[in-house]
């Protein structure tokens, strides 16, 4: 090639874009079987002709323009992020031609290289960590499919990879920034390695070192399964046994007596749970539940009026509260019920005040004079301040609507007359649309609540369209509803 020749082709590459390029090798090379072969034989990875070492190294070669900056990194992530993507396609290819070490051992470095450099240069950056694709993912993918999958790959190469994984695993960059989980890989790889009796040593010895209670019943579930898978039941069950007081054992546990039918021991056990939690500060909800499923089972109507009394007054999803309710009530004769009614009742009074759980009761059992009792010391008192529910001038208001018909006419003469006055405060301070329409909706509110109501919900629309001439916001508001 000429010298003129090479001058123009270095200009036409400096004006071709890099898909440009592309495009037209791969049309080329379609053409040309040599130009094809060059092009496999030159870039195409194989184990002779990456450099493990080189290739990790290559990806974290990229520094920012301008030289190392007093604040932020010096390197080029997002380059950085490309070239790991680029060199783990390489990897996928040297793996799919059997070189399964090779692959594995770069999978295991560029991790090693990953967390070393971050921690030098990326980690006081002002970013969100876990949004950053570093292709953490897929290397873990590509080392699991090596370890767990590969017969090829000596058994000994496999354990070293997994001892040096679980160093990588107590690196500060995957523990507190990089979102991965190696732990998964490693106990994969594990069991697809060590011979059950082997594991059982490796499981063991996770139990004692750790202290997060998560994993620690993660790696007793994971013993008492090999247990049982290795025909050694007896000790499954003293393993779990011994560590019952780990929520999910002593799940575990709990299914097990009920799949044996043993509902005595299961109610027992229940119990048990529920005296621990109480000593340990646990959540007993779910226990409570449990002990209620199986004295239904068992038509155990002592222990099903224990539970449903305490599931009624602590849980806080209203429609299961009155399920709790029902299931109380039918613990008991028609005679006796209002006394025990009454008296939970005003427990739940005292502990939860859930005025539409409450309210619901009150009207289906006839309390209307509780129901009075509720709305009457409901605040009458408007705050422009925060969204009163519902959006209509205060809850006192909305209750009323829709509780009225079961009031007496003095109870009814009572609140109107105390949601009257405040409309008119409320209505005498509005200053915006929005006040505005919370004066309609509390007029509207109050026009369907009864007689009364709907005579002095129209007094008072027109008094406000009458004072109020200039505002016109004002009445195109309140000549929303009918009243």
């Amino acid at each position: 090639m000429d010298k003129e020749t090479k001058d123009q082709l270095k200009q036409a590459l400096q004006m071709t874009g890099s898909k440009q390029l592309l495009k037209f090798v791969k049309s080329y090379a379609a053409k040309n079987d040599e130009l094809a072969k060059a092009i496999i034989e030159k870039f195409m990875p194989t184990v002779d002709t990456l450099d493990i070492e080189k290739a990790v190294g290559d990806c974290f070669n990229h520094k920012k323009k301008g030289g190392r900056r007093s604040y932020g990194p010096s390197l080029d992530w997002a380059t950085i992020r490309r070239d790991i993507k680029r060199l783990l396609k390489q990897l996928n290819c040297i793996c799919e031609q059997g070189n399964h070490e090779t692959a594995a051992r770069a999978a295991l470095h560029l991790l090693q290289t990953l967390a070393e450099e971050f921690m030098t240069d990326c980690v006081y950056e002002d970013y969100n960590y876990d949004r950053s694709d570093y292709s953490i993912d897929q290397t873990l993918q590509l080392l699991h499919t090596v370890l767990v999958k590969s017969h090829t790959m000596s058994r000994e190469s496999k354990l070293d990879i997994i001892a040096a994984l679980k160093e990588v695993k107590e690196e500060r960059a995957y523990k507190s920034y990089l979102s991965c989980d190696i732990g998964k890989l490693i106990n994969n790889a594990e069991e697809a390695v060590l011979t059950p009796e082997e594991l059982l040593k490796q499981i063991d010895a996770n139990i004692r070192k750790t202290s997060d209670n998560a994993d620690k019943a993660y790696y007793v579930g994971w013993k008492i399964t090999l247990l049982h898978d290795m025909d050694r039941s007896q000790e499954a069950y003293e393993t779990m046994d011994k560590h019952v007081n780990l929520d999910p054992i002593a799940e575990m546990k709990y299914s097990r007596l009920m799949e044996e039918e043993n509902y005595e021991a299961a109610k027992a056990f229940c119990q048990d749970r529920i005296d621990f939690g109480k000593s340990h500060n646990r959540s007993l909800d779910q226990w409570y539940k449990r002990w209620l499923d199986v004295a239904t089972l068992t038509n155990d109507k002592a222990i099903q009026r224990e539970t449903a009394k305490w599931l009624f007054l602590n849980v806080n999803i209203s429609k299961d509260a009155k399920e709790y309710y029902y299931t109380y009530r039918q613990t008991f004769s028609d005679d006796v019920w209002p006394q025990y009614r009454d008296s939970l009742l005003s427990l739940k009074e005292k502990k939860s005040y859930d005025k539409d759980l409450l309210l619901g009761i009150y009207e289906e059992e006839g309390l209307h004079e509780r129901i009075f009792q509720i709305i009457d010391k409901m605040n009458t008192i408007a705050n422009w301040s925060y969204t009163v529910r519902p959006n209509s001038g205060g809850e006192k208001m909305a209750y009323f609507a829709k509780y009225a018909r079961l009031l007496s006419d003095l109870q009814k003469e009572h609140i109107e007359g105390e949601l009257v006055k405040t409309i008119k405060t409320v209505a005498q301070y509005a200053h915006t649309r929005d006040h505005y329409a919370e004066v309609a909706r509390a007029l509207h509110l109050l026009s369907i609540s009864c007689d009364k109501g709907q005579t002095d919900a129209r007094r008072l629309a027109a008094q406000i369209v009458r004072d109020n001439p200039s505002r016109p916001a004002y009445r195109e508001e309140i000549q929303q509803y009918e009243y």
